[in-house]
């Protein structure tokens, strides 16, 4: 048993002191027989004083609240950081073995529910398509997406996946480090050595399980079973796409989260026992000694102590702000964006813009697109800013036609993807494809928020030392061409880049269109507020019979 509030245990003094007050100065009376005011004194003691004194305790421990504490075990599992690498070269499309995969993978994730996943794929190149996060319905939602040709199409870069993908674990505190690595090929890019890879590995403790899929010949099982062994995982093979679900329901098994045991408090509140017993000797000194108190005042006490014993408690619906905003964030990856017109040149400068958009978000779900003659998803809608940061950072145009940027393709893949994004932020400085852009956007209720990145004087941009020419053979200049009345026209904004934080406009204005009040109940405790004016009243009546 403990007090909750035992500060309240100061308001015991506080009774013993201005009882003394009012003895010390009030205790000096006239009488006309001093014989028979001894004589009284002696045959009779002021028990008043005593239960005067214990009607205040008994009110100051209800105020101190006595409660018992409890003790509870919760188990808790403690999740794994796991990379999945997934092989998306030609010779995945035999047998529909890439379209299984993805399907496998997505129902691995569900059954992960406490672990911290990351996903990168590879064919001629290896890239993360997620980083470690949480918020596996993103990585689903993006299986969804995924088409072989992502990362190339002809070779097999794996070495270069194990160590890309190892790379991820560098900023892991988790003890359970585990890749899970899906191919039917074997390694045919030599931009990083298996032991380099292997080393990586060991490096970060992580335990890697490789799946070869396919016919014998097809993989080298020496090498698939050697990463495995070496990091203290398992090697299998599957002939067949649909052995898949066995292998990755054995992996589920093996991996499975460990439960911790972790303890929290509960209380049991009897401040109602020390209150009950107050008001009874309340009563004992309303019916014995009623010339000891001011009438009015003890009623009034008695009636706030009565308030009290019903505990009373606030339920109030609170209305907050709730953000349910879902939006898109789209970077022109044409070669324009090459362009050193802005430092150090429009593309970093506009992921850096990006970056810095998604450390001012609160709450917000944020899908991320690329696009240049084509549209491409980057990330489905999340609210893992982390993980989005760190996908824009390492967006790279690598493998996609560049020669022009194209808005209306890029609002058809949107559209495609998910239908429900209203807004996009639109970080550009050119535009092949004007009107029918527009005319999409109006037809599918998209607002375009677009930020220009570009000087009106414009720059050149060189491919390969060697500078881009227009049409008629001259050099191109990639200056400012004006989205403006395209972005006004579908009900978005449009601003000129600058160096400050300028990005606000744009958030509060998307989320004035989404955000909706959300009602919240709140329960707090209000006991002790009837029963500190009890108190206070109870010392009036005694201070009222002296005066």
């Amino acid at each position: 048993m403990t007090l909750l509030h035992p500060y309240f245990l100061l308001l015991l003094p506080l009774y013993l002191l201005i009882v003394w007050f009012l003895n010390r100065h009030f205790r000096r009376v006239e009488f006309s027989n001093l014989n028979l005011l001894k004589k009284a004194v002696k045959s009779s003691f002021d028990y008043s004083k005593i239960l005067k004194f214990l009607i205040a305790f008994f009110m100051v421990l209800a105020l101190a609240t006595p409660v018992k504490k409890h003790m509870h075990q919760a188990n808790k599992v403690k999740g794994y950081d796991i990379s999945i690498l997934l092989d998306t070269s030609d010779s995945m499309q035999e047998d529909n073995r890439f379209g299984v995969a993805k399907k496998i993978i997505a129902n691995f994730l569900k059954q992960r529910k406490n672990d911290n996943i990351a996903l990168s794929l590879f064919a001629n190149y290896a890239y993360v398509a997620s980083p470690l996060t949480y918020d596996k319905k993103s990585i689903e939602d993006m299986l969804k997406f995924i088409k072989l040709g992502v990362a190339g199409s002809r070779q097999t870069a794996l070495n270069e996946a194990l160590f890309l993908g190892a790379d991820i674990f560098k900023k892991s505190d988790s003890k359970n480090r585990v890749m899970i690595l899906l191919t039917d090929g074997i390694n045919t890019v030599k931009s990083v050595s298996l032991q380099s890879a292997i080393s990586k590995i060991k490096s970060f403790n992580i335990k890697v399980y490789t799946i070869a899929l396919g016919k014998k010949g097809d993989y080298n099982k020496e090498v698939l079973e050697d990463i495995a062994n070496q990091s203290g995982g398992k090697f299998y093979q599957a002939l067949k796409p649909e052995e898949l679900e066995l292998i990755y329901s054995e992996i589920n098994k093996l991996e499975s989260g460990k439960v911790e045991s972790k303890s929290y408090a509960s209380y049991s509140h009897y401040f109602q026992y020390p209150l009950t017993i107050a008001l009874i000797l309340l009563l004992f000194l309303a019916i014995f000694y009623k010339q000891s108190y001011s009438k009015p005042l003890l009623i009034a006490t008695a009636i706030f102590m009565l308030i009290a014993l019903y505990r009373p408690q606030s339920d109030k619906q609170l209305l907050t702000s709730q953000n349910d905003t879902s939006f898109a964030v789209a970077v022109d990856l044409s070669y324009a964006m090459d362009a050193k017109d802005v430092y150090p040149n429009r593309l970093a400068f506009a992921k850096s813009k990006i970056e810095q958009l998604l450390k001012e978000l609160t709450g917000q779900s944020v899908a991320l697109y690329a696009y240049a003659n084509k549209g491409f998803l980057i990330s489905p809608a999340s609210k893992d800013y982390e993980r989005l940061s760190y996908l824009v950072k390492n967006l790279e145009p690598v493998g996609i036609k560049r020669d022009k940027a194209d808005i209306l393709k890029l609002l058809k893949a949107i559209n495609a993807s998910n239908k429900e994004l209203k807004s996009v932020i639109i970080f550009s400085s050119t535009n092949s494809d004007y009107k029918e852009a527009l005319a999409f956007a109006k037809r599918h209720n998209i607002k375009l928020y677009i930020y220009a990145i570009a000087t009106p004087k414009g720059s050149i941009v060189k491919v390969d030392n060697r500078v881009l020419k227009n049409s008629l053979g001259d050099m191109e200049v990639f200056a400012l061409k004006s989205l403006k009345t395209l972005a006004n026209s579908s009900g978005g904004a449009y601003k000129i880049y600058s160096s400050s934080s300028d990005l606000g406009d744009f958030i509060s204005a998307i989320d004035s269109k989404t955000s909706s009040p959300n009602p919240h109940k709140q329960k707090t405790e209000l006991y002790y507020i009837p029963l500190l004016i009890a108190f206070v009243l109870y010392l009036l009546s005694l201070v009222r019979k002296k005066l």
